[in-house]
């Protein structure tokens, strides 16, 4: 009972969810991964990373290195990227461009080093940055801090540039948003990294709804009433694709992979166009056939790799204790596009 049966090279996972009334939800959930290789092709990786039951912080960090895999229905594919900024000649720099283009969406930033203020007599300075080699590229390098009584919707919980440290000493952010650059030490940002988000964090917090006296006599366990579907999505907003990737879009990365690598830094390649098919039987001989949209594509430039969470949900409340196993296998399409062109210039 609650099986599944997969045909697909690719990891699997699946669970239950209850919708807004409380009624059982089917979902599955299967991640590709796939290598990237200097030429801009692509091959499945020998390796295929576990679908996240759950979020998994970074290694010694707050800031998460991984969302839920298998969460409730999203209305936009998230598009997440881990990993590190790179000066490209083998030579520490104070600043760098970074980039990724996915489709028709795009997003950038601008990576210091290491900058703190410096108190003058009459006003305070922004001091030389630290050349660096790579950066992480992470919240806790992002501007923020602990939250005040009433944080802005996007308000960065773990970032730097609103708490000195012990020695007292003002970080200024590593990363910084390319139109809003800090100039003054009262400036407040937006911050700037390209991560899932936490759950309880302002961004995600503002849309889980009122938990009030009401929820607790009238709809606990149950979600609020008022809980807003952008809860469920990991990715900011400006990475969001609405109506879902479907595979083949041109994606380009810049600065994101190791020294080497890449010619000029810049990376680009295609996702692969990839049709899953999932037959969900049941003990009383019934049969049900679905279709998955892709959640999530998680850039992984330091390895580099790429992950694709296609996900499947069957609402079956009147049969949730027959359901017997959900099959899952891939329907082979047409070659891809041949990769993309080495560029000779890192811009997106």
């Amino acid at each position: 009972m609650w099986a599944l049966d997969n045909r697909t090279p690719y990891a699997a996972d699946s669970g239950w969810l209850r919708d807004p009334s409380g009624a059982e939800i089917w979902v599955v959930a299967v991640k590709a991964t796939y290598d990237i290789l200097p030429d801009g092709s692509t091959r499945l990786a020998a390796q295929q990373p576990p679908v996240h039951s759950g979020p998994q912080p970074h290694p010694g960090l707050e800031s998460l290195c991984y969302g839920t895999d298998l969460g409730p229905s999203k209305a936009a594919t998230d598009i997440l990227l881990n990993g590190h900024a790179y000066a490209q000649d083998g030579q520490p720099v104070s600043e760098l461009l970074v980039g990724f283009k996915v489709g028709n969406l795009s997003r950038s930033a601008r990576v210091h080093g290491d900058r703190q203020w410096q108190h003058g007599l009459l006003f305070a300075s922004i001091g030389p940055a630290e050349p660096f080699l790579k950066m992480p590229l992470v919240y806790e390098r992002a501007f923020g801090g602990p939250e005040g009584d009433a944080p802005a919707p996007q308000h960065n919980p773990v970032g730097r540039g609103l708490v000195a440290d012990e020695a007292g000493r003002l970080w200024l952010p590593n990363l910084e948003s390319i139109d809003q650059p800090i100039y003054r030490q009262d400036d407040r940002p937006p911050p700037v990294s390209f991560g899932p988000i936490a759950s309880h964090w302002p961004a995600r917090r503002r849309w889980a709804g009122t938990y009030d006296r009401h929820w607790r006599e009238q709809r606990y366990p149950l979600p609020p009433n008022d809980l807003d579907p952008r809860h469920w999505q990991l990715a900011p907003p400006e990475q969001q694709v609405a109506g879902y990737l479907r595979g083949g879009e041109e994606v380009v990365l810049i600065n994101l992979t190791p020294p080497g690598f890449a010619v000029g830094g810049r990376l680009a390649f295609r996702l692969p166009r990839l049709t899953l098919a999932f037959q969900t039987r049941f003990e009383d001989g019934s049969r049900s056939i679905s279709r998955s949209v892709i959640h999530s594509l998680i850039l992984e430039p330091d390895f580099p790799r790429f992950s694709v969470v296609h996900h499947m949900t069957l609402p079956c409340h009147p049969k949730v204790n027959r359901l017997d196993r959900t099959r899952i296998s891939e329907k082979r399409r047409p070659l891809d596009p041949p990769p993309l062109p080495v560029p000779q210039e890192a811009s997106i």
